[in-house]
Order: structure tokens, then sequence, then C-alpha cells
């Protein structure tokens, strides 16, 4: 048919066309609705003119490539993150540690393991294990990740820190610690106390998810490197490392504040409270059933041995190899080692983890 301006009337010739009037039709609804977005536009076309546009997995919408782009990501991180989770579940059932001690967290109370006749996980630290010091740190200690109360107003109730030390705590991560073995410089404040946190049955990890896998990552660090920390007088210290952001106040006889440095308030996050559960003699504090209420069934679990060889090869996840043939090849590589003049990893080593 001719040509005819819009909104021109149609003449029965040429709207015997196939879709003429649709088509015309569709174009003067186009015209009262100037302000569509393009999905509603492509709406008012006929089907004849869209079929190829649409997509019929998403009921006629298209989906546009940065929305696709957007989705086939989170999808796939989403995927990634569930395999990894999968393969480390599965690899962590099935492994079968070497060198390392697992026990019930009611057998950290050295009364309770006495009388079933095992050895406690975590060595107590005593007056005698741990050097002459103007200090008593003996006794085991409860890593204890919490919402504490010292500054109501302060950054412990941020909302978001409320979250991150419930994720923190919900883990299980590192739970217990020892002063056994420490040294200081002094007798007299200020002075450094050394405390080499990282050799066997000094800290304690769990048997979850979390805390294996920091086990895997605290075998790579050297087992007796030493963990300072300077105090300034009886009730303040601060933590060697750590950007000089890390310190400790007294809260009482049995609880340590550690917090960090955070806009000029030493208070800040991430803060928790180092708490006392056992004492020298064997005896528990106040605190200890709310360390066995916090870890339930999980497991306290330590390194048994002071070979970072055989550390960092019995904690990795492995169902093929016994502990045997780790101690040979270890026994040659340390020997190899020993003959080895150059002490420069262990000098530059760092503690196995810090407070």
């Amino acid at each position: 048919p001719k040509p005819r301006q819009f909104g021109q009337e149609v003449t029965k010739r040429e709207s015997s066309h196939p879709g003429a009037m649709e088509f015309l039709n569709c174009c003067k609804k186009a015209k009262q609705n100037t302000f569509l977005n393009e999905d509603e536009k492509l709406d008012l076309l006929p089907p004849f003119k869209t079929a190829d546009r649409r997509d019929s997995s998403r009921g006629g919408r298209r989906c546009s490539p940065k929305v696709c782009g957007k989705a086939c990501c989170i999808a796939f991180g989403i995927m990634a993150l569930v395999l990894v989770l999968v393969y480390f579940s599965v690899m962590f059932s099935m492994e079968d540690p070497c060198f390392v001690y697992e026990a019930e967290a009611a057998l950290v109370s050295p009364k309770a393991a006495a009388k079933a006749g095992v050895r406690p996980p975590v060595h107590a630290g005593t007056k005698k294990n741990e050097g002459e010091m103007p200090l008593d740190l003996t006794g085991i200690w409860w890593i204890r990740w919490t919402n504490w109360t010292a500054n109501p107003d302060g950054w412990n109730n941020i909302p978001w820190n409320r979250v991150t030390y419930g994720i923190y705590n919900a883990l299980k991560l590192e739970e217990l610690m020892s002063f056994e073995g420490a040294t200081v410089n002094s007798t007299h404040f200020p002075l450094t106390l050394s405390s080499p946190t990282g050799e066997a049955y000094h800290w304690g990890f769990t048997n979850s998810l979390a805390g294996r896998i920091a086990m895997n990552f605290a075998a790579k660090s050297i087992p007796d490197a030493p963990l300072n920390i300077n105090f300034e007088n009886k009730t303040h210290a601060q933590l060697g490392g750590f950007g000089g952001r890390a310190y400790m106040t007294m809260l009482d006889e049995d609880r340590w504040l550690r917090s960090t440095l955070v806009e000029g308030d030493r208070y800040g996050p991430p803060a928790y409270q180092l708490t006392r559960i056992v004492y020298e003699d064997g005896s528990t504090s106040k605190y200890f059933q709310a360390f066995l209420d916090h870890m339930g069934s999980t497991k306290i679990r330590v390194f048994s041995n002071n070979n970072q060889c055989e550390r960092l090869s019995g904690v990795a996840p492995r169902t093929w190899k016994s502990c045997e043939p780790i101690s040979k090849e270890c026994a040659v590589l340390n020997a190899a080692h020993l003959n080895d003049d150059d002490e420069e990893d262990k000098l530059g080593g760092m503690p196995l983890t810090g407070l």
C-alpha cells in the first residue's frame, strides 16, 4: 500500500494486508504512551515483530546483559563457596591427624583429666614453670570472645561489632592458652614478658572446621618463637607486634581485656576477655562452667610436639599416609637442617599465634 502519514485513515485495500490494522493500533497506543520504558514499549508491539527479541524462558521478558552478568557472578560465587566447604568438610571428616592431641573440654580441668586417667590438653602455668615475675598469669586462660561491657557507650555496642563477636565466637577457632615457660626481663615495672605460646600443649584450638583450618596455618609458624608483652605496670600492657595497636587491661584477677587501638581509643575492637578458668593448683574458677557451656560437644586440640616438619604434615587432610613415614621423612629433613648454619628463618620467625 501507498505510504501514509501517521494516524491517517487506511483504505479498505490497505487494511486487508496481514497485520496492518494491528500495527496501526499499536502505533496509536505508542503515541499515547511516549513515557513508557523500553520493556513496556516492546509489550505494545505485535507478536510477529517481537518474537525474535523475547526470551521464552523468562516469560517474554528480556534479560539485560548487566543484570544477567551480576546474577551469574553471584550464582558462581555461591556455588564455589559451597564446593569449598564441602571439600574441607569431607577431607577433615576423613582426617587422622598426627602429632595432635584431642580431648573433651571438661578434661581441661587437671583434676578431671587425672580422674579419667588421661593428660589435660593444655598445661597450666605455675609459679615454678613461669619463672619469677611480679604478675600472676598462672593457670589456663580462655580466649573469651564476648560482648564485654566495660564501656557501655563504646565500640562494643556497635551492632556490627556484636555480629562480628558472635560469628567468631561460634567458629570456635582458638579457645585456650597457657603462659607456661614465660620469662621476664625484669622483676620491676616496666618489663617485657616473653611467652612460648606456640609450643606443645600451650595453645588450644578445636576440632571444629575453623579450628582445624587454623591449625594448618599455625603449623607453618616457628613453635618456640615467643609472644612478647610489654607491661607498663601491673594492670596495663601492650603486645609486641600487631602494629603497636594491641593492648591488655586488667579487669580483675581472673580477667584481662585484650583490646585494639582505634581512632586514639585503646579500648576499641576487636576486643575480648582473656579469662582464667583453671588455677595453678588444678582447681577451676567460677568461669569454667561458662567455658563448658560455650564448647558444648566441641573438643580441644593442641599440638603434641615442637617439630615443625611433623606438625605441617600431621595436620594436613589425608587418608593414605600413616604417622610413621612422616616421622622418618622429617627426621631426615631435620638432620639436614642441623647441618645448615643459616639461622635466618628462625630469627625471622613469628609466634604461633597472638593474643
